[in-house]
Parts: C-alpha cells; sequence; structure tokens
C-alpha cells in the first residue's frame, strides 16, 4: 500500500477552517506554497488536519535531513528542556552551545584553528560573516553569483539576485554588491569540457573591475565615489572574495 492517502479534497474542511484563521491573523506577505495544513509528521511522511497523508519533499527547505520526528532527536530536545530552554550565550554560558560550536569545528574542512559563531538563521549568519570580513579586511564591497538566495533581510536581499521573486517593491537595497556569473554545468557550452567552463569562468572573473563588474543601480554620488575607489584600490577585489568567501563558510 502506497505511503499517500487522500481522504478528502485538498484543502479538506478542517484545513480551509485553519486558512480562513491564518488569513485573518497572519501577515499577508508571509508566502504559502500549498494548502496543506500540517497535524503531525514523521519521517518523510505529513499528516494533515482531515486525516491525508503526503510525502514532505521540502524537508523544512532543507533543515530537516533526518526527517520529521526522529527519536533520538525528541528525547535530547526533551532532556534539554527539562534542564534550560535559552538563557543567551551573551548572557551566560552553557556547555550544549560550546559543544555544537566545538563539533562543527571538527568537522569544517582545513587544517586551521577554526570558531564558530551560532545564528538564528542563514541570513543572520551571512549578515554576520559579510560584518566579520568588512571588520577584518576593511573594505566595503561584497561580490554575489548570479542567481543566488541569501535571505531576505536588507542586506541578504540585496545580495540576492532573484528580483522578481524576491526583490520588487523592496528598495532601494544596500550598495557595494557586485555580481559573478557563476558556471552552470548543466548548461556548458557545447565544445567546451566542464574544467574548461569552469577554469574559463574563474579566469574572467580576474579581469579589470571597469570592464567586469556590472554597477549597480544607486544614485550618481555614490555611484561616483565607488569608480574613484575601484580605480585606487586595485586589491578590492580580494576583499570582495574574502566577504563572499567568509559569508560562504559561515553560512554553510
Amino acid at each position: 500500500m502506497g505511503a499517500i492517502r487522500l481522504q478528502t479534497e485538498i484543502p479538506g474542511p478542517k484545513s480551509r477552517e485553519v486558512l480562513a484563521r491564518r488569513a485573518g491573523a497572519v501577515a499577508g506577505g508571509l508566502g504559502k506554497a500549498t494548502e496543506v495544513v500540517v497535524e503531525r509528521a514523521e519521517g518523510a511522511l505529513v499528516h494533515d488536519v482531515d486525516g491525508n497523508t503526503f510525502i514532505d519533499f521540502a524537508g523544512g527547505i532543507g533543515m530537516l535531513a533526518v526527517g520529521h520526528s526522529p527519536r533520538g532527536v525528541v528525547a535530547a530536545l526533551a532532556a534539554q528542556a527539562e534542564k534550560l530552554i535559552h538563557v543567551c550565550a551573551l548572557v551566560a554560558s552553557y556547555e550544549p552551545y560550546i559543544r555544537l560550536c566545538e563539533v562543527l569545528n571538527e568537522i569544517t574542512p582545513g587544517v586551521f584553528p577554526k570558531k564558530t559563531l551560532l545564528a538564528n538563521s542563514g541570513a543572520e549568519s551571512v549578515e554576520n560573516a559579510v560584518k566579520l570580513a568588512r571588520r577584518y579586511t576593511g573594505r566595503p564591497a561584497v561580490i554575489a553569483f548570479e542567481g543566488a538566495y541569501h535571505g531576505r533581510t536588507l542586506l541578504t536581499l540585496s545580495l540576492t539576485s532573484k528580483y522578481g521573486l524576491f526583490k520588487k517593491g523592496f528598495g532601494p537595497f544596500a550598495p557595494e554588491i557586485y555580481r559573478l556569473p557563476v558556471p552552470n554545468l548543466y548548461r556548458t557550452p557545447e565544445g567546451m569540457s566542464e574544467e574548461q567552463y569552469v577554469v574559463g569562468a574563474s579566469a574572467s572573473s580576474r579581469t579589470p573591475w571597469s570592464r567586469r563588474w556590472t554597477r549597480p543601480r544607486w544614485p550618481q554620488s555614490s555611484s561616483s565615489r565607488c569608480r574613484a575607489r575601484r580605480a585606487s584600490s586595485p586589491s578590492l577585489t580580494a576583499s570582495c572574495a574574502a566577504s563572499v568567501s567568509c559569508a560562504t563558510s559561515t553560512a554553510s
């Protein structure tokens, strides 16, 4: 017998009641991809309030690598909640926070000392990575790949390339962001190997800024200052690469 079970139309009557409550209580800006109203879930299966069962291919948008409600995770959550839920690492230290940082440092690739900052979301991780890179290098510019998604805070939305889907109507955006076309190996040009495609894209990223980078749409005064900085600072590209590398590592 298959895992998917449909007892009612989608959404069912109970789901429609909850969705009506959502429409009245939740801000409309929060998107809604489906009409499913979840009651419980386990593994890869989601059960709605009307008794329908679905296979979950979203997984919390990449957040549930071990599936819904695995017993070991549930037991660990319950044990921790009985001792401590939250105190804030800015206020006091607690061993589970430190142990998680130690584990992340251990499994992160690279033979060099590592430290970790835990954040609430990918967007917050990217924002902190950019701040750290700017503070360390003293340079403001950041490179982002075309087609990339980084988040929906002001800075991460500025870094995000998907204008129609996420950015329309929310400008002006943060300045000093430049875009690099990333080679899509599924679209490797005919007659060129994947290695040649990647190497060629990497080489093109090292061409002079004035010929390579697309200037953001900001006021002329800011644009003029940016051009002057680029002309006087040939090492700006390195700072951007450092910012991107830091952001990528932290978000991961």
